[in-house]
């Protein structure tokens, strides 16, 4: 894709801006909702470096084709064809989500493109005393 890498480019900066807010820690899971070609995905597994990991997912199958060859070699990411919704992640099986942009192809995009309450929804995050940890998402 001859647009794919310009669009990069260009989207970098918002992205580095919302993976500084999300603030992953070592050993940290986060699931990264709407990947794309995984270019974020992969930047979130650094700061989870060395025993945390991250999963991305994303609609496209065709899209999502050029993650795993991005991640050559990078085994903290894996990456899975899927909507974020609907998906059966485990319940409180991320300590963090984040979508570049992703999420704003959720619903009414007023109330459910927070990447937070998606995640909250849909009880993705790990909790403490019944409240998600550290209400991270980006």
């Amino acid at each position: 894709m001859e647009v794919r890498e310009p669009l990069e480019l260009q989207l970098a900066p918002i992205g580095r801006c919302a993976l500084a807010a999300l603030a992953p820690r070592p050993g940290e899971s986060v699931l990264a909702i709407g990947c794309s070609g995984g270019e974020t995905a992969l930047e979130l597994t650094r700061p989870v470096a060395p025993d945390g990991a991250v999963v991305g997912v994303d609609l496209s199958a065709a899209v999502l084709a050029f993650a795993p060859r991005a991640a050559r070699g990078c085994e903290r990411v894996r990456f899975v064809q899927g909507d974020a919704q609907v998906f059966p992640f485990e319940p409180a099986s991320f300590d963090g989500a984040f979508s570049r942009f992703g999420a704003v192809l959720f619903g009414d995009p007023t109330a459910d493109s927070s990447t937070f309450v998606i995640a909250s929804r849909l009880r993705l995050l790990a909790s403490a005393g019944g409240e998600p940890a550290r209400h991270r998402a980006a």
